[in-house]
């Protein structure tokens, strides 16, 4: 019986050791693949044109607990912050209308406006899959 129990508490320590994250962001940094829609808007925030870029970009952690850097395209990244159930990103106040999350699948998605200082805006929709250390996507 003594032994039952011995082996029983190794197992639970062994969950409860694997289930605790030091840092929970390393759920949601390494590589990803990104695809982007890029909308260029005018001051009423009519469309004027779009494009979608595709990017194998990275998301590495930020200078503070929730802070995450999302590179989604060879020239754009954003600095943004998240819950520790990934369930929320947001973005600084230049950035407007920040709306996010990732989910357990290894996918995520932000889309939000950048005003321009001549009127108009750039929307972007983001949508990335996280590559698996193997090579190939979740």
């Amino acid at each position: 019986m003594k032994k039952l129990t011995t082996i029983t508490a190794i197992i639970l320590i062994m969950f409860l050791i694997e289930g605790c994250d030091k840092d929970y962001r390393d759920r949601y940094t390494g590589d990803w693949d990104f695809v982007t829609e890029i909308s260029y808007m005018n001051s009423r925030l009519e469309l004027l044109d779009s494009e979608t870029v595709c990017y194998s970009g990275k998301i590495a952690p930020g200078s503070s607990e929730s802070e995450i850097i999302i590179q989604y395209t060879e020239n754009d990244k954003v600095t943004a912050w998240i819950d520790s159930n990934g369930s929320s990103i947001w973005t600084d106040g230049a950035i407007k209308y920040p709306n996010g999350w990732f989910d357990k699948k290894g996918t995520m998605y932000l889309s939000f406006l950048v005003y321009l200082q001549h009127d108009g805006a750039i929307g972007h929709t983001i949508r990335g899959t996280k590559i698996k250390k193997g090579g190939k996507n979740e």
